[in-house]
């Protein structure tokens, strides 16, 4: 009798786990589910054209992430949901804060990894959080400051740190880290940029080694396009806005 309730259980048990993993999306169709609903509410408060470049950037981070892990021997599937959720803040919040406020959003969804990169992905090296300090709360920048003293970065958040920067948001396009870099470099006025240029080569560098290829390679289309398309065009604007009257050309 013992040995048919046991056999009963454990069939009844086996069926309850193939319908959990029925019902249960995989990670990349989660990640595109809570894409979609951060998307939705940014949507609310702002028009689609206006938000249209966070959309772009945040899958082509995706779509690099899940590649370059795929050749470099890392789960594709939870790069992949690194690179599309590692900007899910500017769906919730705006500023800096949507990096705090992304951690938190996916925190609650039960995503600790994604919300880790959440994180990890802004701070390259750790020592660029002290550009921040005025965008967040006492408590928030505290929280920061505590947690990325005592993380220690893997390759899934150097691959987010990487595809941050390399996805671009216009055309679609993978863009190189040098044009992405100057964008930067003119609308934040970064101040680091030594230290910020040589982390982002040398992470170029460490997974091309892991791929057994330059990633400039892999995307080597895409970036050649992205150059060739508006290089100039929303740099020169901010340049013009800076400068004004003092511009040489």
């Amino acid at each position: 009798m013992a040995g048919k309730q046991t056999t009963k259980s454990t069939a009844k048990g086996a069926t309850v786990k193939a319908r959990q993993t029925a019902t249960t999306p995989n990670l990349k169709t989660l990640a595109d589910k809570i894409f979609e609903e951060a998307y939705q509410i940014r949507l609310a408060r702002e028009p689609a054209k206006e938000i249209q470049y966070w959309v772009n950037h945040s899958r082509n981070a995706a779509r690099f992430s899940e590649e370059i892990a795929r050749r470099a021997g890392l789960d594709a599937e939870r790069a992949y949901a690194n690179g599309l959720l590692h900007d899910i803040g500017r769906g919730v919040s705006c500023g800096a804060r949507h990096i705090t406020d992304g951690y938190r959003f996916l925190k609650e969804k039960g995503l600790d990894n994604q919300a880790r990169i959440c994180l990890t992905h802004s701070f390259y090296p750790k020592t660029k959080l002290k550009n921040f300090g005025r965008d967040f709360s006492p408590e928030d920048y505290q929280f920061l400051c505590d947690f990325l003293e005592k993380v220690e970065y893997d390759d899934y958040d150097h691959l987010a740190q990487l595809a941050d920067f390399m996805a671009g948001s216009s055309h679609g396009l993978i863009c190189s880290i040098e044009k992405r870099f100057t964008s930067v470099l003119v609308r934040h006025h970064n101040i680091d940029a030594y230290l910020e240029l040589s982390a982002l080569i040398g992470l170029r560098s460490y997974f091309s080694e892991k791929c057994g290829e330059d990633i400039y390679h892999i995307f080597a289309d895409e970036i050649q396009q992205n150059i060739l398309s508006d290089y100039n065009e929303g740099v020169y604007r901010h340049i013009r806005a800076n400068l004004g009257e003092n511009l040489l050309f």
